[in-house]
């Protein structure tokens, strides 16, 4: 069996697979072994879930009769009508992410100042096999739900870390923790931070935190494809 095009692309998607030496008599079972590459880097941050599927035809086509309705000779090789089997997903794309939620954080400068640690466990010795996650980097997205001086909902803002959003201590110099290591942060500074991005948060202020750590991209397939 043969491939005339072995690497699937996004600009070159289809190959066509050359059966040698099959019987004519006997049930054969085709099975396709692939493996996934990515031009992403390691630290790339997948936020939208997505697929890649598959679908076969046989192949070459044609009608397979002449003008007369009498099958064909000529050609030396059946030809059969296009008859599309799938599309069948083969590929998941996952979103690594991890969420967590402060219910109650608290600034009000000099006395109070919340302070905050995230630690990306991923690099903890206990493997997969094991319940342990692969290890991985990933920004921050925190998102905050002030609490009004009269008691009620505030405006809601975020932040994601970035390369120029590094507030606190312990983030690469491209905004992502990484696996072991642990971010610390006043939440004074991530209000100073979310003003850089835009955001106008009053200094004083309670209310609830929700953190969202995005990791590397993870691919789940669906086994061999026959």
């Amino acid at each position: 069996m043969t491939l005339s095009n072995p690497t699937i692309t996004s600009s070159s998607t289809t190959t066509v697979v050359t059966f040698v030496g099959t019987s004519t008599s006997d049930v054969e079972v085709a099975e396709f072994d692939y493996s996934v590459t990515t031009p992403l880097s390691t630290t790339a941050a997948v936020t939208t879930p997505g697929t890649i599927s598959v679908t076969a035809t046989l192949y070459p086509f044609g009608d397979g009769i002449d003008s007369a309705g009498v099958p064909r000779q000529d050609q030396g090789y059946p030809t059969v009508v296009e008859g599309d089997a799938g599309p069948t997903t083969i590929v998941n794309i996952v979103p690594a992410n991890t969420v967590m939620l402060m219910p109650y954080a608290l600034v009000i400068p000099p006395i109070f100042d919340t302070g905050i640690a995230i630690a990306n466990t991923t690099k903890d010795p206990f493997g997969n096999s094991s319940g342990g996650a692969t290890p991985g980097n990933g920004t921050i997205t925190v998102d905050l739900f002030p609490t009004t001086s009269t008691g009620g909902a505030g405006t809601p803002f975020s932040l994601t870390t970035s390369t120029t959003v590094k507030p606190g201590g312990g983030l690469s110099s491209d905004g992502t923790l990484a696996a072991g290591a642990t971010w610390t942060v006043l939440l004074s500074q991530l209000l100073t931070a979310a003003a850089r991005q835009g955001a106008s948060p009053d200094i004083s202020l309670s209310g609830r935190i929700s953190w969202m750590l995005t990791g590397p991209q993870r691919f789940q397939t669906s086994g061999p494809t026959r």
